[in-house]
């Protein structure tokens, strides 16, 4: 090596060094942050865990007295019903396409010269973000079901909060 390939070769050396040094104490204090948050989860829980499970329980309670009422809560025709103290809404979610035989679905589409359509090319995988937007093809496909939940989304006006909870499983529709 030359003198100027040494330089080099030195340099690069000390910054590697340095850089073992400086990630050891960014290790070290991320492995500090972690202990004391642990200890502060610890600390809080008592106090956080029944309250959680307090929130959870009025949110089932809102959701089954809105499931139950929702017609006139709603006008029968919007999905919102508003209060002084938060606003409650319906949302269909846009749906997952739940797979559980990939191959037969893929044969299928290839019966119905649809293949190219609704798999991602280079692979022999469906492609479910094509598939959701049609269910009509969806319907023809063993294996395959879109499946639709709705949830009902509780605004409370005072914090700004959003919850969300999934309404009660009759309420969802498989394609």
């Amino acid at each position: 090596m030359s003198t100027n390939q040494d330089e080099i070769f030195e340099a690069i050396e000390s910054k590697i060094a340095e850089l073992s040094k400086t990630d050891e104490q960014v290790r070290q204090l991320e492995v500090s942050k972690d202990r004391e948050v642990t200890e502060i989860t610890k600390r809080y829980a008592p106090q956080i865990d029944p309250l959680t499970a307090q929130r959870q329980e009025l949110v089932n309670e809102i959701a089954e007295l809105f499931i139950q009422n929702e017609s006139w809560l709603t006008d029968n025709d919007r999905k919102t019903a508003v209060f002084r103290s938060g606003l409650l809404s319906s949302r269909t979610s846009p749906g997952s396409l739940e797979v559980e035989d990939e191959e037969a679905a893929i044969e299928k589409l290839r019966g119905m010269h649809k293949l190219k359509a609704f798999t991602r090319m280079g692979k022999r995988s469906l492609d479910k973000a094509k598939l959701k937007k049609h269910p009509e093809i969806i319907e023809k496909l063993p294996g395959v079901s879109l499946r639709v939940a709705e949830f009902l989304s509780i605004k409370i006006a005072r914090t700004k909060i959003e919850l969300k909870e999934e309404l009660h499983p009759h309420r969802i529709r498989v394609k």
